[in-house]
């Protein structure tokens, strides 16, 4: 009965985050597939071009290796003790012939290999659940988005760059943060666009005796943030310090902005204990991640 909790766990948190190819059902408390419901692992085919609307994109991914770029295409049995079954050994046998393409942390959109396709296992909140999952040959730590044959466009051009650079930015609003708010501890989390730098820098901390302070329990996230921009003409305007209480799942940091469709609006991928896009505050494409600190 706890293997079927964990699994179907596993499975809901998977919907929750819009996993396109999470497909199948269980067949009672074994975790099998109803026979009438195999997934098919086996077809791809190519998928309509993304449009602005974001209405279930199916061939984004999200790497959810840390060391290995791993993309869980679908959810496979949860029990393999008597070894791989046919269908199993078919996926792990058989690379897909459609192209993966990446588009990195910066830079234009690459054509990427394949290594290997396999039943991956990965710890979901204490405990482990199998997927059918896919390897690209790629650094995982440069990969912001995955697409399963040709990307957008708008995928070959270059990120929105500001004349001023990062260093610059971060200078710059050091240099104008009050004196009390200085602290080398203090972490900067600022986002590029033509038109400057936002974000907010994540002071630590304020004394117990701050109106600002915050007490919070085990289970809370406190994080002390300042709202920051910095324009192309270099003006930096500096906002009101603030307490944020988050559980452990809540506290993501914007990482880039780019246009993923070609419509003029910027995305935004998000990073933390779990990685997502969200087109005007609406999450698209998600990974697993491991919001449980497992």
């Amino acid at each position: 009965m706890k293997r079927f909790f964990v699994f179907v766990f596993a499975v809901v948190l998977i919907n929750n985050i819009s996993y396109p190819q999470m497909i199948g059902k269980l067949k009672g408390n074994n975790g099998e597939f109803k026979d009438e419901k195999k997934i098919d692992i086996n077809t791809t085919e190519l998928v309509e071009p993304i449009k602005s609307d974001w209405e279930s994109p199916k061939n984004l991914f999200l790497i959810d290796g840390y060391n290995r770029s791993i993309i869980i295409r679908a959810d496979a049995r949860y029990d393999r003790s008597d070894g791989l079954n046919e269908e199993e050994m078919n996926w792990v046998n058989n690379i897909d012939s459609l192209q993966w393409w990446v588009l990195p942390v910066e830079g234009i959109t690459k054509k990427v290999k394949v290594k290997q396709n396999l039943i991956y296992s990965k710890k979901i909140c204490g405990e482990y659940a199998n997927f059918y999952a896919t390897e690209l040959d790629y650094d995982p730590k440069d990969i912001s988005l995955a697409c399963l044959g040709y990307p957008p466009k708008s995928w070959f051009k270059k990120g929105p760059k500001c004349i001023i650079s990062l260093d610059e930015a971060t200078q710059l609003i050091n240099d104008n943060l009050q004196t009390e708010f200085q602290n080398i501890n203090n972490k900067i989390v600022i986002t590029e666009t033509t038109a400057g730098w936002d974000g907010y820098v994540n002071w630590c901390c304020p004394k117990e005796d701050n109106p600002l302070y915050k007490n919070v329990d085990e289970m809370s996230i406190i994080e002390y943030r300042i709202p920051v921009s910095v324009s192309a003409q270099s003006k930096v305007t500096i906002g009101d310090a603030k307490a944020y209480i988050f559980g452990v799942e809540e506290s993501m940091q914007p990482s880039i902005k780019r246009d993923i469709d070609g419509d003029g609006i910027l995305e935004v991928y998000w990073t933390g204990c779990q990685n997502f896009w969200t087109h005007i505050n609406k999450k698209f494409v998600s990974n697993v991640g491991d919001c449980c600190g497992c």
